[in-house]
């Protein structure tokens, strides 16, 4: 792997059929880039999006079943321990 960071740098493509690898279209920045490098980067950012969606869903959620604990006149901990309780 060179210092760019390419991921698709570890996976050269096969021709099929034999062992041989074919030649990639070199393009700057990136020692292999081409389809196999922005999907990698496409795949990276999607699953970082999804996760940042996660967390803003658990901490509105957790938000919200806190402050109903608290108005239904559960004590603090309780109102902690019930959503983390319900989450799991």
């Amino acid at each position: 792997m060179t210092g760019t960071g390419c991921p698709s740098a570890l996976n050269p493509r096969r021709i099929r059929g034999s062992g041989r690898s074919r030649p990639h279209p070199r393009q700057p920045g990136c020692p292999r880039s081409g389809r196999r490098c922005s999907r990698i980067w496409g795949a990276g950012t999607t699953i970082a999006g999804v996760f940042l969606l996660a967390a803003i869903a658990a901490v509105v959620s957790f938000r919200y079943m806190h402050e109903l604990c608290l108005r239904h006149g559960e004590d603090h901990l309780a109102a902690v321990l019930i959503p983390l309780a319900v989450a799991v």
